[in-house]
């Protein structure tokens, strides 16, 4: 079974060994050289509770995650959430640790830690069909609470978030990427990686309680064989089967052979897609001239398809920006 192993979540609080001002007035305040923080001002809705104050982290020209900070006992605490994005496309490593430097952290607690496992097996169709085996049981049925094991679920979870231990779902990952209108650096990787096969996901969540009680090392989460060792030891605590003889039935197996990935890739090259622009090009005069709303609707679908199955999501996106400044360009046309 093919698999590729990554963090998607990050959450982890930390106190400066340092005094670090968080009451900054100024909308963008300046950390080290490539480190700078932007106040959000509207946080009703981002901020964890009896968090007071919010900034968004740009760490060389990009917005890598948030920080809340808040002041108890004369203490100031900060708690982070990394972007999605990092964990796919940049070094998660090396954006640890400019935050850590920067902000001249202490002792780190996790607070969230979401481990993803996605393969091109169908793990919904597997785990349906050891749940509903007569000759095979669940070990947890009486313990955890499962949902979603109908025959048209698209997503089945495993315990819940609200427990703040320990819990996870199965879900179609390429059914949710196909629907998500942010998540193209994604798309873009699991295309590469997995050749454009259908992906499903396996995720478990790690939340508060569950880290008091194992603390796991925020240094080594970017280490692939600790990754797999952390998956290992905790999946197992949601997921087990058993035959009549009581000998576990594997659901996955997470034997370190999974794809190793270098985050720094080269993109692609895509400029010999000289077909796939001129048809991309082809259907936005198309659509320009479609006078139906339906039809319109069509073309802007399928040629929305092609963009992202070929990786010319950026391309396009240039073209237009040159096009509208009355730039000329043909290397961005064919």
């Amino acid at each position: 079974m093919n698999y590729l192993l990554s963090v998607d979540w990050l959450e982890f609080t930390a106190n400066p060994t340092t005094y670090v001002d968080m009451d900054i007035s100024q909308s963008i305040y300046k950390i080290t050289e490539v480190l700078f923080l932007k106040k959000i001002e509207n946080h009703t809705r981002r901020f964890p509770f009896t968090y007071s104050t919010g900034f968004e982290i740009i760490l060389e020209g990009e917005i890598v995650g948030t920080v809340f900070s808040k002041v108890m006992n004369d203490n100031l605490t900060l708690r982070f959430r990394i972007d999605n994005f990092v964990f796919y496309g940049k070094e998660l490593k090396n954006v640890l640790q400019s935050i850590k430097d920067g902000f001249h952290l202490g002792d780190i607690h996790i607070n969230r830690l979401d481990i993803s496992f996605d393969t091109d097996t169908d793990l919904l169709e597997r785990f349906k069909s050891l749940y509903y085996d007569n000759g095979i049981s669940f070990r947890y049925r009486n313990k955890i609470k499962v949902n979603g094991t109908g025959h048209d679920d698209f997503t089945t979870t495993i315990g819940s978030l609200k427990s703040q231990r320990l819990s996870g779902k199965i879900y179609d990952k390429s059914r949710e990427l196909s629907a998500s209108q942010n998540k193209e650096y994604q798309s873009t990787l699991f295309n590469k990686v997995f050749e454009y096969k259908h992906i499903y996901r396996f995720e478990i969540s790690l939340c508060d309680k569950i880290l008091k009680e194992y603390p796991l090392d925020i240094n080594q989460l970017h280490y692939i064989p600790y990754l797999e060792g952390v998956f290992n030891k905790f999946y197992k605590q949601l997921i087990r089967f058993k035959n009549s003889d009581g000998v576990d039935v594997g659901f996955i197996s997470v034997n370190g052979k999974g794809i190793v990935l270098e985050k720094k890739q080269k993109p692609v090259n895509r400029g010999s897609n000289i077909r796939i622009k001129g048809v991309v090009n082809f259907l936005e005069s198309e659509e320009l001239f479609c006078k139906s709303p339906r039809d319109k609707k069509k073309i802007e679908d399928v040629r929305t398809m092609i963009l992202k199955k070929y990786g010319l999501v950026n391309w396009d996106k240039m073209k237009k920006i040159r096009s509208k400044k009355g730039l000329s360009d043909c290397s961005l046309y064919i």
